[in-house]
């Protein structure tokens, strides 16, 4: 092999390596760590972090219901905490007017030096095997609370996304909560709503989403072409 050729072919082999790389990278990137459920309360955020709510979304996944609260503007989570109650009862900040959401256990989500922005929806009922609704429940003084009515008790995990902001909370609704104790109805495919995408709920959807590694294996290709091509192209001059 003349010395052009073993350059152009330590070439592709570094291209190669290069692209492997980036693909591996991106299948890193995209694996969840998840924390696991736990039926106690929950905390956590930035002390001092000021941010406006921009977007609550749900979805059912296999195994637990997801809540996203997002953060859009903000570079942080605020502080903010997640509790348990055996009641779908809430009662509304400043005016303390009672109310019942769905559903016969309950979160309490309240937020720190936090505002909500304009459009994003008070009240949502999505029905899905242990989220039944989600209710802003107060707005005052930069304090802000969200009621979560839920089926039936159940233990939860919360943790936070960055890019954008987002603090995600996952409601179990697997064999785990039974085996704490705690009743979960099973999913019907009447009550389970269509998983939504990375933006809407925290993680690639379990259907209907073009696969990840199909998409890496397709981009690794298509490098592997364009260096190959190149390399022909420049070893037949």
């Amino acid at each position: 092999m003349t010395a052009i050729k073993r350059s152009g072919f330590m070439g592709l082999i570094a291209g190669l390596s290069v692209a492997s790389a980036a693909f591996g990278g991106a299948m890193q990137a995209s694996a969840s760590d998840l924390p696991p459920f736990a039926c106690s309360t929950a905390s956590g955020g930035t002390p001092g972090a000021a941010a406006s709510i921009s977007s609550i979304r749900v979805a059912h996944h296999s195994g637990y219901d997801r809540l996203v609260i997002g953060f859009a503007t903000a570079n942080d989570v605020p502080q903010f905490s997640v509790q348990r109650q055996g009641s779908s009862a809430f009662t509304r900040d400043a005016s303390g007017q009672s109310i019942r959401l769905q559903g016969s256990a309950g979160l309490r989500l309240v937020f720190q030096n936090t505002d909500i922005a304009d459009g994003v929806a008070a009240d949502i009922q999505p029905n899905l095997p242990q989220i039944r609704e989600v209710a802003n429940t107060g707005s005052f003084e930069r304090v802000v609370s969200y009621g979560v009515g839920l089926e039936s008790a159940a233990c939860t995990r919360s943790f936070q996304l960055s890019d954008p902001s987002r603090l995600v909370v996952d409601v179990d609704t697997s064999q785990d909560s039974m085996q704490a104790g705690l009743t979960v109805p099973a999913a019907t495919s009447s009550q389970a709503a269509t998983p939504q995408d990375l933006a809407a709920t925290g993680r690639p959807a379990a259907l209907g989403q073009p696969s990840v590694l199909a998409a890496g294996i397709g981009l690794l290709l298509a490098v592997i072409g364009l260096v190959i091509g190149g390399w022909y192209r420049f070893v037949r001059r």
